[in-house]
């Protein structure tokens, strides 16, 4: 139960495009609720700081009592508006919220698991017509010739390792996806790599977060993402192929990785190989579980949970689909770690008709009664004289 007094704390990464207040207009309002709009725009354009302060101030923004901001603050967290920490000191409570943007319309509606929601909160005919007017391609530019200018080499022209190093030191960081925790050394990986092998004008900060997601959930170490980083290089115009690098990455097979003392905190590739034997991981599997982590943004931990329950219920198979509605039920339950996970399957019974135990009546293990001797001989003696004609 929520406090006024409580410490509040807001993390804000920045306010929001057009495009994303639409969206939280059109395809969350209808989950969320009046509540949950203002509450988040309250919240988007707060004057509260990183410092904390408490929900009273929150409260006389939003206009709102503590039940109606708490229930509100529940059904953002449901549509993954805002992610809640809380840290009990003495007698007194602590929160963080982390607020993330909404997806764009497009986004929203492609989504595994709110597009579900919105669909079944709003109907077929409702969802048919936002999904024809907001996500419409957009036509072709076959008649015209690309003549936009790119980036040179040129412009770069002096940047050596002393620029390197120094821009390292004061560049912003490339926020990387808030449900993965990032286990990968960004700068030991661009200290020992040459701007041959990985051109500045490729460094962007979505280059560099699809390499610490990918060398996270691959378990790739710095030394091997510089060669594998180093082979995706298009000399043309010195940047980085992305599609490549993600190809390189899945059939990259490295050495036998070790598990941690928990399991469960290994890279999610690396657990599956684990229950395999040793066995290299199938280019299925990895996108799977590319999906699940990336598009899904199930926790690793998580995920290796999940992979465990299915492979144990599922006569060690990992069928897209039954992961997929899995996956999809403990997203809608908010299960975020290892804890919460194990006890989710626990709570579930197997339900692959392989588990399935018949139990045998009582009566299948009784002896069956005998005959006595001289009723099984009068019957006998009966019967060859009916046979023989005799009365």
């Amino acid at each position: 139960m929520l406090k006024a007094n409580d410490g509040l704390s807001l993390r804000i990464s920045r306010m929001l495009s057009a495009e994303e207040l639409q969206s939280l207009m059109i395809c969350y309002l209808p989950l969320i609720g009046h509540d949950g709009v203002i509450l988040y725009l309250s919240v988007i354009n707060s004057e509260l700081s990183e410092e904390f302060s408490t929900h009273q101030s929150l409260l006389a923004q939003s206009d709102m009592t503590i039940d109606q901001l708490e229930n509100a603050r529940i059904q953002c967290e449901k549509s993954y508006l805002i992610r809640t920490f809380k840290k009990s000191v003495s007698e007194r409570d602590f929160y963080i919220w982390q607020i993330e943007c909404p997806l764009i319309i497009g986004e929203y509606m492609a989504h595994e698991v709110l597009a579900r929601r919105f669909y079944n909160t709003i109907g077929k005919s409702r969802f048919d017509a936002i999904k024809q007017k907001y996500t419409r391609q957009k036509s072709e530019f076959s008649d015209f010739k690309a003549i936009s200018s790119g980036f040179k080499a040129a412009d770069l022209l002096g940047w050596d390792e002393e620029f390197e190093s120094e821009f390292q030191l004061v560049k912003a960081s490339p926020t990387p996806a808030a449900h993965l925790e990032i286990k990968f050394d960004t700068q030991k990986f661009l200290r020992d790599i040459s701007p041959l092998a990985f051109p500045v004008s490729a460094r962007s900060g979505e280059n560099m977060r699809l390499i610490e997601e990918c060398a996270t959930i691959y378990g790739i170490n710095e030394e091997d993402m510089r060669m594998l980083v180093s082979r995706c290089i298009r000399l043309k115009d010195q940047s980085l192929d992305a599609e490549k690098l993600k190809q390189k990455v899945r059939s990259f097979k490295g050495t036998v990785p070790v598990l941690p003392q928990d399991p469960y905190t290994a890279p999610s590739i690396a657990f599956l190989q684990s229950k395999q034997n040793g066995i290299a991981v199938s280019s299925a599997d990895k996108k799977l579980i590319e999906h699940l982590i990336l598009e899904m943004k199930l926790a690793p931990e998580v995920v290796n949970v999940l992979l465990e329950y299915v492979l144990e219920n599922n006569q060690m198979r990992l069928s897209r689909s039954y992961v997929e509605k899995i996956a999809a039920t403990w997203i809608r339950l908010n299960v975020s770690n290892k804890d919460e996970a194990l006890a989710q399957t626990h709570r579930e019974a197997p339900k692959s008709k392989f588990g399935r135990k018949d139990v045998l009546p009582l009566w299948f293990d009784e002896e069956p009664v005998k005959e006595s001797t001289s009723e099984a001989s009068v019957d006998r003696a009966s019967l060859i004289k009916k046979i023989k004609g005799g009365s």
